[in-house]
């Protein structure tokens, strides 16, 4: 993967310029901070018997369980060392508050948005990372900043049954909006931000994917207005998804995790999956201030680049990447179909989290208005 991206990546590389202006530091309490001769060579030695806590902020149940399971089993095999994952909720609050009060619990954070973490480096909440330890030569261009990287990237694609379709399958996510070829109920989600329906939809008046930011709601409101009749308005993903099983809906807009994870719990259900148009995010990670065991928190981050075997796990798993590499090691047929690849690049809609960030309001209004009337 070697293309420039857009939109949440942007997001990242204005935290460099924050980074710059004096936004955070390297340096951590004096009871947590990083041995000063560390090296590649001696990353893992002494780990043994350390543990840290990783911070999963509004990870799903399945994904905390999958990194602990891939990446979290075969780091603690290969150091001794024990690593706990934890849920939380979005913001910067809470690791604000512990920072402040030089009283921070997680080791590592990974954030809701790239605008929680832009937040976190403004903020002065995180310590920088070693490059020399983690290598972020590995990424891809505007993914990382000293201070963390782009992490475990997604995609909002469509999800359908396939075998509502025999006479041809979706091949974009503007297809939901094609009820002559494609019939059937939609179901999306009730959140604007994160069911992927204002990216498709703007696809759908002919944009490009790099031209649909800043959303037009207007023009995305009425391309909702011509499948409206057709839509089952859900609060989850889990009721998405259990409305296709059901055959309530013939398609949603849903995370590849959650297509791989269908397709591996229903082996009798014919899956389709199509992530040309999708929306694409990702969770950055970084250590926060203070953290205890900082060492082991660089280490877990280097090992989360390198270590080819539990990544192809997580992978078969979730069908996520740690990051955004631009070489991915070689996964199982059935994860393909799934995974974000170098040619997907060309074809998903980054999400402009700064947009989000700006607008997040007038637009859940705009759209809570639609749903009402």
């Amino acid at each position: 993967m070697n293309r420039t991206l857009t939109g949440a990546a942007a997001l990242l590389t204005v935290a460099l310029t924050v980074a710059a202006c004096g936004g955070g530091s390297s340096e951590g309490g004096e009871d947590n901070a990083l041995p000063t001769d560390l090296t590649i060579e001696n990353l893992y030695d002494n780990l043994s018997g350390k543990s840290i806590q990783w911070t999963c902020a509004g990870c799903s149940g399945v994904d905390v369980q999958a990194k602990m399971d891939t990446t979290v089993a075969a780091f603690e095999e290969v150091t001794g060392a024990t690593v706990t994952v934890q849920t939380d909720d979005c913001g910067t609050t809470k690791l604000a508050g512990m920072v402040q009060a030089q009283n921070v619990s997680s080791s590592l954070w990974i954030f809701c948005t790239p605008a929680d973490y832009l937040m976190a480096i403004q903020q002065g909440l995180l310590q920088e990372i070693d490059p020399q330890l983690v290598p972020v030569d590995v990424l891809v261009d505007n993914t990382y900043t000293e201070f963390g990287f782009d992490a475990t990237p997604y995609v909002e694609g469509l999800l359908f049954n396939a075998d509502a379709f025999p006479d041809g399958q979706p091949t974009s996510t503007v297809d939901i909006f094609n009820t002559a070829e494609f019939p059937g109920k939609r179901c999306l989600l009730t959140n604007p931000q994160y069911n992927g329906a204002f990216e498709a939809a703007s696809l759908h008046t002919g944009k490009r994917p790099d031209e649909v930011y800043p959303l037009d709601l207007d023009a995305i409101l009425a391309e909702l207005d011509q499948i409206r009749s057709e839509t089952i308005f859900v609060s989850s993903g889990a009721e998405a998804v259990q409305n296709l099983l059901n055959g309530t809906c013939t398609m949603t807009m849903r995370a590849q995790g959650d297509a791989i994870a269908m397709a591996q719990q229903n082996p009798t259900f014919s899956v389709g999956y199509v992530k040309n148009g999708a929306m694409m995010s990702s969770s950055p990670i970084g250590i926060p201030k203070h953290a205890p065991n900082p060492q082991v928190a660089m280490a877990l981050l280097r090992f989360m680049l390198t270590d080819d075997a539990s990544m192809v796990d997580y992978i078969d798993r979730l069908a996520g990447m740690p990051a955004f590499l631009k070489t991915l090691p070689e996964v199982s047929p059935q994860a393909q179909p799934y995974v974000i690849t170098e040619a997907d690049l060309e074809t998903v809609v980054p999400q402009d989290d700064g947009w989000w960030t700006e607008n997040m309001e007038s637009a859940t209004q705009r759209w809570n208005a639609w749903l009402a009337q």
